[in-house]
């Protein structure tokens, strides 16, 4: 199956979450999911430490769902155990 080569505002609902998002909080394109969505290969392209990248990556979404008004609709992402990305060392 090939990649989903784009994703722009068109996947997004009016309730700020992905077309693409069954009921069951699983993801219909999963194989074919766009480059982003694939958190693994962006930490690794960039070179982060992985515990390090999950928290940025949880850090993001939540800023992004403040930003536009749906923080209450979804849960906070989070990394179990881990402090957030922004109190890490700068590198």
């Amino acid at each position: 199956m090939s990649q989903v080569p784009y994703a722009g505002p068109e996947m997004i609902r009016e309730d700020g979450s992905c077309v693409h998002l069954l009921e069951d909080s699983t993801c219909s394109i999963y194989e074919s999911r766009p480059w982003f969505c694939r958190v693994d290969e962006c930490i690794d392209t960039l070179g982060m430490p992985k515990d390090y990248g999950y928290r940025k990556t949880a850090d993001v979404c939540n800023a992004l769902m403040m930003h536009d008004g749906i923080e209450g609709k979804f849960v906070q992402l989070t990394v179990h155990g881990a402090p957030s990305a922004s109190d890490q060392p700068k590198t």
